[in-house]
C-alpha cells in the first residue's frame, strides 16, 4: 500500500479517499484485503514495463480477497443458525454455495501466486502452510467444479468411490470444517491464517519485484502493510 502522503495525494486523481477506505477495510478476524492497495499501486505506476507483473499479482489478490469474503459469509450463516437447523434448513444451501465459491477463488489465488517464482523470478519462498493445504483446496475445487459427475458417483467420467468426497457437508455445518475425507481446513482461525499467509507472500513477492535493480522509482510505492 502507498504511504500516507502518497495515498492522500492520489485523491484528486481518483476521486476517492483511499487512506480511509483501506483503514476501514480490515475485517473482523484481522484480515486486511490486498486487492485495492495493489489496484491503487498499479494505477500510480501505470505505463511502466512492469504492467504484466502488476496484473498477475493483482489477479491473485482479487481472488484471495474474494475467497475471504465467502468464508466470512459461511461463518456468519453458521453463527446465526442453531445446530439443530443446519442440516435441514435453508442455511445448508447458503453455506454450501458460499463455501464452494470460496474454494474456487482460493484455489485460483494459490495457483496464480505459486507461478510468480517461475514466471517472474520471484525469490521469496512459497509458504509451506499454503503448499501443505494446496492439495486439499485443489481436491475440493475439482469436486465442486464437476459436481454433475460426482452426483453420478464418477471422477473423470469413471465410477469412483472418491466421488463421495464432494458431499462431506456435515463436517462443514456441524464442525465448521471443509474436508475431502482425507484432510480438513477449519473455516474460522485456520482459514484466516491461510488467507493471511498467502497475503503476506503476495506482499513479499511485490517487494522482491520492485526492489530489483533499475526499479527504484517504483519500489517506494510498494508499501503494502502486513
Amino acid at each position: 500500500m502507498l504511504n500516507e502522503t502518497e495515498i492522500e495525494s492520489s485523491k484528486p486523481l481518483y476521486g476517492v479517499a483511499p487512506a480511509e477506505e483501506i483503514r476501514a477495510s480490515v475485517r473482523k478476524d484481522g484480515y486486511l484485503p490486498i486487492a485495492f492497495p495493489l489496484l491503487l499501486w498499479g494505477r500510480v505506476v501505470d505505463g511502466t514495463p512492469y504492467r504484466d507483473e502488476w496484473r498477475f499479482g493483482w489477479s491473485a489478490a482479487r481472488r484471495l480477497d474474494a475467497a475471504h469474503i465467502q468464508f466470512e459469509r459461511v461463518r456468519e450463516a453458521l453463527d446465526r443458525a442453531p445446530i439443530a437447523n443446519r442440516l435441514n434448513g435453508p442455511v445448508l444451501h447458503d453455506v454450501i454455495g458460499d463455501a464452494e465459491m470460496g474454494i474456487w477463488a482460493l484455489d485460483k489465488a494459490i495457483e496464480i501466486a505459486s507461478c510468480l517464482s517461475g514466471r517472474f523470478g520471484v525469490e521469496v519462498p512459497f509458504p509451506a502452510l499454503v503448499a501443505d493445504k494446496r492439495p486439499l483446496i485443489a481436491s475440493l475445487r475439482d469436486h465442486y467444479s464437476h459436481i454433475e459427475e460426482r452426483v453420478l458417483g464418477k471422477v473423470k467420467q469413471k465410477i469412483d468411490d472418491r466421488a463421495e468426497e464432494a458431499f462431506e457437508y456435515e463436517a462443514l455445518v456441524l464442525c465448521r470444517e471443509l474436508t475431502d475425507g482425507h484432510d480438513t481446513l477449519g473455516i474460522d482461525a485456520e482459514a484466516t491464517i491461510l488467507c493471511k499467509t498467502l497475503r503476506t507472500y503476495l506482499y513479499e513477492a511485490w517487494r522482491d519485484l520492485t526492489r530489483r535493480e533499475g526499479r527504484e522509482d517504483v519500489a517506494r510505492l510498494a508499501r503494502v502493510p502486513t
